[in-house]
């Protein structure tokens, strides 16, 4: 099954609000990320997603764009 963008944008979604309460309560884990960068959460419970973030990221790489992309895998629990 293909993730439509619709479902891919729901569950990165819910990848980002865990990773802002991570960031919440230790912001200091998050100093590494250049300003400006491309951040693309890596789930680890979901193959479908990760694949597609994976693609995005290769997207990502040769869209010409210089900012830096940060893959960032999915932790804890």
């Amino acid at each position: 099954m293909t993730l439509t963008r619709e479902d891919m944008f729901e569950r990165n979604l819910a990848l980002a609000r865990k990773r802002l309460l991570q960031m919440i309560e230790n912001p200091r884990e998050m100093d590494f990320i250049p300003t400006g960068a491309r951040v693309i959460n890596l789930p680890k419970d979901d193959p479908e997603l990760l694949g597609a973030n994976l693609r995005l990221v290769m997207e990502l790489a040769k869209d010409g764009d210089e900012r830096p992309i940060v893959l960032i895998p999915e932790v804890g629990e």
